[in-house]
């Protein structure tokens, strides 16, 4: 019973503690980031915004025709909006595809501003395709039966923003078959683009799941505080936007250079790590500095890991 015990007591001893006495710690002064939100920003900020572009459906004619991109953004966006978690804040109607594009180049090209969002939805169709076999009957005609088959296959891409990095890629692939009696053959049905659309809810249900998951709610710096060697900070990653006590973080310094063509990018730099303490409310939290590499600012993002 005494090594039990033994036992626990280092168990708790090896585990963070997340409970702050605020009353203990003092304000200190932090200079603002160059690249911090602005108070407008900040006040759209209610919930996780999301992006998400029409997929693109180069892939044949058939796919172009019945419009199949649209269908499957239109299936997304309903998914994360029946989440009640996130915004889904700008959808272009023109498909796109994404690879390491920047901001600046889909700002120009399409007029969409994503400094105050979180991520980036978009994708391809690689496969839309239909089949029909006829399967006679031997004696009775009536007896025949037509097989009918639409495959429908992928990749949804996850961008970070405002990095427009690729965080996660999600590939789909899922086909619908049905069965209808016909007694002419010359009547088969060779072109069924309701079957194909209905293949796009079960290819988005196939990696909705994950998709959400990969999403890490995020917010900024407004202060820090300070207990002898210990460090805390005010940020804005509330309750409504995911905060959860115990949560690890990185600390994100967001920084904006010019490249050889003279066009901007924007980087991300890690510099610290923390996890959320037992001090969350719907307008802030406090975050416990375990880990930081570089003097923090006012507007510097923080983002939970796991």
């Amino acid at each position: 019973m005494r090594y039990l015990l033994i036992f626990l007591l280092l168990l708790s001893g090896c585990s963070h503690n997340s409970h702050i006495d605020i009353a203990n710690y003092h304000s200190v002064p932090l200079k603002l980031s160059s690249t911090a939100p602005s108070k407008k920003e900040l006040a759209n900020k209610k919930s996780m915004h999301v992006v998400v572009l029409n997929i693109d459906h180069e892939v044949n004619q058939f796919a172009k025709r019945i419009n199949i991109g649209n269908t499957l953004a239109t299936e997304l966006i309903s998914r994360l909006v029946a989440l009640n978690r996130m915004q889904v804040i700008q959808r272009l109607n023109k498909p796109t595809f994404l690879n390491e594009q920047k901001m600046y180049e889909l700002t120009k090209k399409h007029g969409v501003i994503l400094e105050n969002a979180d991520y980036l939805l978009t994708g391809k169709v690689t496969q839309a395709n239909q089949k029909h076999r006829y399967h006679p009957a031997e004696r009775d005609r009536s007896r025949a039966w037509v097989a009918h088959g639409a495959c429908l296959a992928g990749v949804i891409k996850l961008f970070k923003l405002p990095s427009m990095q690729i965080q996660e890629v999600f590939p789909f692939d899922e086909c619908l078959y049905k069965r209808n009696n016909i007694v002419d053959p010359r009547a088969m049905k060779k072109d069924s683009p309701e079957l194909l659309r209905a293949v796009a809810p079960m290819a988005i249900d196939s990696i909705i799941e994950k998709i959400t998951k990969s999403f890490k709610p995020k917010g900024y710096i407004e202060s820090m505080r300070i207990n002898r060697d210990k460090k805390i900070i005010k940020t804005t990653l509330n309750r409504t936007l995911g905060a959860v006590e115990g949560r690890e973080i990185e600390i994100v310094r967001i920084e904006k250079e010019k490249n050889l063509r003279g066009e901007e990018d924007t980087i991300e730099i890690p510099i610290g790590r923390g996890v959320i303490s037992d001090i969350i409310t719907d307008s802030y939290s406090f975050i416990i500095l375990d880990e930081l590499r570089d003097d923090v600012y006012r507007g510097d993002m923080v983002r939970v890991i796991e």
